[in-house]
């Protein structure tokens, strides 16, 4: 048992047991999997707005709002798509360059709205997108590879 899943081990025993029972088996498949995708998404902005000149957010919770206003967003979008029946366009949406485009557009307007995160410009916006995607990615990637449960 490496190391990691010592100290996961402990937080899990110590924080998520209550009177008996696992709090994370109260969860179902999709509120573990929006809070891991906030989780990273908000890791992903933090280390964006660290590595990247054009992008500043002042703490870790600023980032996880941030991470939040793009969830909620995104979550927005499709289920409108959906509602409409539009799926065609809700694929091509998804899966393309225009996800990038449109999480720009996006963090734009969360810089507007949050005093605490600014964009240089659009071409920053567009490098950030492409940054916190990558990096949420791996860190999913991680998430699931080393905690298979969550």
């Amino acid at each position: 048992m490496n190391i990691l899943n010592k100290v996961y081990y402990n937080i899990k025993l110590k924080y998520f047991r209550l009177w008996g029972y696992n709090m994370l088996d109260f969860l179902d498949a999709g509120t573990k999997n929006l809070l891991v995708d906030i989780l990273t998404v908000g890791i992903a902005v933090f280390i964006c707005a660290k590595a990247l000149p054009g992008v500043v957010v002042k703490d870790i919770w600023n980032a996880f709002l941030v991470a939040l206003l793009i969830g909620i967003f995104n979550a927005l979008l499709m289920f409108g798509l959906n509602y409409f029946h539009l799926s065609q366009i809700k694929n091509f949406l998804s899966q393309s360059i225009f996800k990038l485009i449109i999480n720009a557009i996006l963090l734009i307007i969360i810089d507007k709205v949050i005093k605490d995160f600014e964009l240089k410009n659009f071409f920053n916006a567009l490098l950030a997108a492409f940054c916190i995607t990558l990096i949420s990615q791996i860190l999913k990637w991680l998430i699931t590879v080393k905690f298979p449960i969550l």
